[in-house]
């Protein structure tokens, strides 16, 4: 026995020898294990990554359209679909208002969906007459309810000149002319849950059987076939609306309503 090996022995108690090749080798082996441990446990750890920010987007998207549906419960007219038929780049025609001031009467120019209100006034009818649940039963009697209350309420008064109230100086002066009743509809029709789509200011012109064209504004609904008429300058409430289309009725200045204004496309006088 070699002095090597005899020391070898006794001082490593017969461990194998120390071969560098075979510990590199050994070391490679072993860093490749691991390398593939780590490969593994990071796929595994992306995947869970990939499906917890999966789960994140869903569970932000169910909070999304949580917030959607309740804002769009209570801010329908931000989500109102404008109608194939509007042209809202052209605008309707602008209601002339006037106010008094220490200097006279005055008029003035309103945007076409300013003219609007939601008072205390048109809300007390509303609640007395249950017209919001009524309106989710049956929109067209709802329709028919507020035609009652506006022809009840108003009494034809031609203006000296052209000057448009807002609902609740109808409702006090009880009394207007074509465009005041009109408004005062839509604001009873808006308050009671009419869509914006579904309910219009038309202005424009009927033709008289003689051929005579008188300038007019008049509410026009459409509560699921069609669009009809709801005079509101009547002293009688009739059996049932006249339909828009073929009607001596047009609407060539524009529709307006408390959310949308415009004209109709292709210069079509009916929808």
């Amino acid at each position: 026995m070699g002095i090597k090996t005899f020391l070898w022995d006794l001082l490593f108690k017969g461990d194998e020898q120390f071969d560098l090749n075979k510990k590199v080798k050994d070391n490679d082996a072993k860093i490749y294990d691991l390398a593939l441990q780590l490969k593994i446990n990071s796929d595994e750890y992306k995947a869970k990554l990939v499906e917890f920010q999966n789960q994140i987007q869903e569970g932000i998207k169910i909070v999304n359209d949580i917030s959607l549906s309740y804002d769009m419960a209570i801010n329908p007219d931000k989500y109102v679909k404008v109608p194939d038929f509007l042209d809202t780049i052209k605008r309707a025609y602008y209601p002339v208002a006037k106010i008094t001031t220490l200097s006279g009467i005055r008029a003035v120019l309103i945007s076409p969906e300013d003219i609007y209100s939601r008072n205390n006034a048109i809300k007390r009818i509303i609640d007395d007459r249950k017209l919001r649940e009524l309106y989710k039963t049956d929109k067209k009697e709802c329709a028919r309810t507020i035609w009652s209350i506006v022809l009840d309420t108003m009494d034809y008064n031609y203006d000296d000149g052209e000057d448009w109230r807002f609902s609740a100086i109808s409702l006090s002066y009880r009394q207007g002319d074509c465009e005041d009743g009109t408004i005062l509809f839509l604001d009873l029709a808006h308050e009671a849950g009419f869509k914006a789509d579904e309910v219009f200011n038309a202005t424009g012109w009927v033709t008289s059987k003689d051929g005579k064209k008188f300038g007019h504004s008049f509410p026009i609904v459409n509560y699921g076939d069609g669009w009809y008429i709801y005079e509101t300058t009547l002293t009688f409430l009739p059996s049932k609306p006249m339909k828009f289309l073929g009607s001596n009725y047009d609407c060539s200045w524009g529709l307006a309503n408390w959310s949308l204004d415009g004209k109709l496309k292709d210069e079509a006088l009916q929808v």
